[in-house]
């Protein structure tokens, strides 16, 4: 079977989507040997960090965006199954051979934190989801936001939870080296993730315990971040918070590895991957108690109202006790155990198969 995959977001500074096209890819290569993988990406995609092999091609397409997706349209055409991990141009032009991985629905349900224009990705997702052969979501909340935002939808959805890369696990060597405690905030720096909040119980945890270990923040520049910026001038936080901006991947393997505890209060998440990972490392969790995170994190994290800053608060010098700690990290191993990216790979191939035998039935 031959199966043609979206891969321009694997790029060198890839976030959220990059890591799971780049981690599925790599699965899938794995447990579906016996396919053709015909992997579609641009000019800014980082070939190195996607597998090669006789069974797959590398097929770079060129162009303005609107050349690379007609392109990418027609090579669709002569496939068995075209799964985008975003995009939704090519699923709209080819439907009936297409998978689609829908990771949260932000635009929909937070348009004041989003960049996307709102109007525009309303009218062109609700046309996609409606007509391709099949759906992905990270999450089951997320399957839940689909089908109850598009009640009239008919299309499948399969939920595929993510895992944490292989190598991220614990190292005591790490946490060992670590001279100066801190804790960990990862994601790209807009609304959504919710950092001025947690910026401001950092704040008031620190009044309450000068011991308070920093705050290292590791993520791109996003969008819409003025109160942020306002937030780190104040000469409290000086030397206290620091911006780590993006980071490479094995460098973020040792903040997760090191950190006394990961921090992550997002508005919403359509998995919520960081958590996962966080966990993967041994390292205690505060995470929000809305959308995916819960099902993600299941009994191995604190959990906050995101909105609640005297909860982070609190939550925040809870999690300096060494019993806490050390509870939090047993649970997290645990969790984060039952989560498979073979087995994910596995659920999409199955998936990818589906699609190809309805496809090929109809061509006859």
């Amino acid at each position: 079977m031959k199966i043609a995959i979206d891969v321009r977001t694997v790029q060198k500074q890839r976030a959220g989507i990059g890591v799971y096209t780049q981690l599925l890819v790599e699965a899938l290569s794995q447990v579906g040997s016996a396919e053709h993988f015909i992997l579609v990406g641009g000019p800014d995609t980082a070939w190195d960090y996607l597998p090669s092999g006789s069974h797959i091609t590398p097929h770079t397409i060129t162009g303005s965006p609107l050349v690379w997706h007609w392109k990418a349209a027609h090579l669709a055409k002569h496939v068995d199954v075209y799964h985008s991990p975003s995009s939704l141009f090519v699923p709209l032009l080819v439907p009936e051979r297409s998978v689609l991985t829908v990771h949260d629905l932000v635009p929909f349900l937070m348009p004041e934190v989003s960049n996307a224009k709102t109007w525009w990705t309303h009218r062109l997702f609700g046309m996609t989801v409606r007509r391709v052969s099949a759906i992905i979501s990270d999450s089951r909340h997320t399957a839940q936001d689909v089908r109850r935002l598009f009640p009239r939808m008919t299309t499948s959805i399969s939920t595929v939870h993510l895992a944490a890369r292989p190598e991220f696990k614990p190292s005591q060597l790490v946490r060992e080296a670590v001279p100066d405690p801190y804790f960990l905030a990862v994601g790209t720096l807009e609304p959504r993730k919710n950092l001025p909040r947690l910026v401001r119980a950092y704040r008031s945890a620190l009044i309450a315990d000068p011991e308070l270990p920093r705050l290292v923040i590791a993520g791109k520049l996003g969008w819409k971040n003025v109160e942020f910026e306002r937030l780190m001038a104040a000469p409290e936080l000086q030397g206290r918070v620091h911006l780590a901006g993006y980071v490479p991947d094995e460098e973020l393997l040792r903040l997760f590895q090191g950190a006394t505890a990961f921090v992550y209060p997002s508005l919403y998440e359509g998995f919520g991957l960081p958590v996962l990972e966080a966990m993967a490392c041994g390292t205690p969790v505060i995470t929000s108690a809305c959308s995916s995170l819960p099902e993600i994190g299941g009994e191995a994290a604190l959990y906050v109202d995101p909105t609640d800053e005297t909860a982070l608060y609190s939550q925040l010098l809870k999690i300096r006790r060494p019993e806490v700690r050390q509870e939090l990290s047993r649970l997290g191993l645990e969790q984060a155990s039952r989560f498979s990216w073979q087995e994910a790979a596995r659920q999409t191939l199955a998936l990818y198969h589906g699609v190809g035998n309805t496809t090929r039935r109809a061509s006859r």
